[in-house]
Order: C-alpha cells, then structure tokens, then sequence
C-alpha cells in the first residue's frame, strides 16, 4: 500500500494526506540542493524557496522608487540582477563595460537614498509582506494540487501556513550540515556562480556564521538535543581563518544579504562562546529551539534526498 504521507489523494476541492515540510538550516546547509532534488526524484512534492520570492518584491520596490537608476544598472549586469548590483559586487558590472560608469553612479545614487531614507523600514513593510504572500500563495496552489511542500523560508508561521487546510499537516525540520561543510558549500557554490555568470547564487562567508549563530548554541552538558561535539581549538581557529575574508568597510545594512562587518562577526563569535566555559576542550553543540526532526545525514544532494524522503515515511 502507497503511503499517505507520499502519495496525496484529492477529493473534490479537499485535498487530504498533503504535508508542508518547513525547512530551517544554516545557510550553504544544502536546503536548496536538497529541495531541488527531492522535486526530481517525487513529482509528488514541490519546493518553494522564499528568498527567491522576497528577492524579487525588493527589487520591485527598488525599481518604483528608481526606476532611471534601475535602468541603467540593468543594461550593465547582464543576469546578475539589480539585486546583486547593490550588494557591490564588482563582479556584477563586468558584463557590458561600456555602460559601467552609468551603473555606478546609479548604483551611488541609489545607496546614498539608502542612507538617507528609513529603506529597511520600507522594504519591512511592503516588500516583506507582499514576498510572505507570494509564498503562501504558492503552498496553497501545491496543496490544492494535491502536492507535499517542502518549503524553505523564514516568513510564515505554522498557523498561517495551517490555515490553508485544517487538516494539513505540517512538519518542522531541521537540515544539520557542520559549519566546516557548510563553508565548503558556499566556495564551490561562489566559483559555480562566476563560471556561469550569475552571480544571484553566490552566497558570503559572514552571514553564513551569522544563520549558524541564529540556530545553534553551544553547550558544556550533552544532552538529547545535542547534534555534534565540539572542539573549542578547532572550531576557535576555523573562525579565527573566516575573519580574514571580512572587513568593516562597504559593509552597508540596508539589504541584510550582504556581507556582515567584521566588527559584527567577532560580536556573534563573542556571542557563541560567552556562555562555555573556555578551560574545557570540549563541548557540544545543539538547536536553540525545539523541531519535529533533524536531518543531518551526508552525501550527495540525490542521496540526501532519498534519505530525507525514506524519513518523512516514517512520520506519520
């Protein structure tokens, strides 16, 4: 007999047996890679990723607030979008030369509009909003399609998401990769993304740590939520190397994609380690908050999907 939690059954306009499967993981942790295979593998599930969606309502409003600028940046970054173009990515003007003094200057522009104007409070109550609802819109479209959803994002709640049907169910889990992969990840994702010229896909070093420190803590006691032991020496130097990929300059705050400061990252390496007692060599490392699984098993993006999928099996 087909399992329910994998094969959907639609009766009428109700849809029955459909899960959103809500991913949270440390950035460059393989969400991404693990979503897009899982929709190869299962036509029964679809991804959605949400930065994709939030990405493009910041541009949107972006483009209404300077749409000369806008232009110009366009006829210079080629598919790196105008998005990237702001977060200074020299990189980003390489693709028509002849119009790069235009785009900087509208790039400047831009930025010193940033500077002087509430731009975060703006994006945060119109483009974040309309980005959350683009999103939910997507689940809700999957599910009456009888789809699973996995679902990588941060802007819905679980009663939201639930209010598309009472009787859907939903999973909270999270996908554990070491920092050390994680870093690995992001390197070879980078060099993927000049290579083929998008730079859309690159990813940085900081706000790497910066997901890291949002979802794990450190601990001197082993516990059941613990998910790895530590090494105070290695992982201390490991940061140690990350900091000198960082600076305090052209770090700019108005898109929290960009890459952090220096100064904001010793502040959350600070923030990682106060808590730990320093005499000790060993500690271990665990989620802040409470989920429904976590999956932190290795190997190629296929391989983990099979293994997520043969998990999400035995959920129900």
């Amino acid at each position: 007999m087909a399992n329910p939690v994998l094969s959907p059954t639609i009766h009428g306009n109700q849809s029955t047996a459909v899960m959103v499967v809500w991913l949270s993981g440390t950035g460059s942790s393989g969400k991404s890679s693990l979503g897009k295979a899982i929709e190869q593998i299962d036509s029964k599930w679809r991804y959605i990723e949400e930065d994709k969606s939030l990405i493009y309502e910041v541009e949107q409003e972006i483009t209404r607030g300077f749409p000369d600028q806008v232009e110009k940046i366009k006829k210079c970054v080629g598919n790196c979008g105008v998005f990237q173009a702001l977060k200074e990515i020299d990189r980003a003007f390489d693709f028509a030369p002849e119009h790069k003094q235009d785009a900087l200057t509208a790039v400047a522009e831009i930025k010193t509009s940033f500077n002087n104007n509430n731009w975060k409070e703006r994006f945060r109550k119109i483009a974040y909003p309309r980005s959350n609802e683009s999103v939910y819109k997507e689940i809700k479209q999957a599910v009456a399609e009888g789809k699973n959803v996995l679902l990588d994002g941060w802007g819905l709640t679980r009663e939201k998401i639930q209010s598309i049907n009472s009787n859907l169910k939903i999973l909270h889990g999270l996908i554990y990769t070491s920092i050390e992969q994680c870093y690995e990840f992001l390197e070879k994702r980078n060099l993927e993304a000049v290579s083929q010229g998008d730079l859309r896909i690159q990813r940085f070093s900081g706000t790497l740590f910066r997901s890291f420190t949002q979802l794990y803590e450190l601990s001197s006691q082993s516990t059941e939520r613990t998910i790895e032991t530590i090494d105070y020496n290695k992982l201390s130097e490991f940061l140690n190397e990350k900091t000198l990929l960082l600076k305090d300059e052209g770090c700019e705050n108005y898109l929290h994609w960009n890459e952090i400061p220096l100064t904001y990252f010793q502040g959350l390496r600070n923030q990682l380690f106060s808590p730990v007692d320093e005499s000790h060599r060993t500690y271990y490392l665990q989620p802040k908050e409470s989920y429904d699984f976590v999956f932190k098993e290795s190997g190629n993006s296929s391989e983990r999907a099979v293994k997520l999928l043969d998990l999400l099996k035995n959920t129900d």
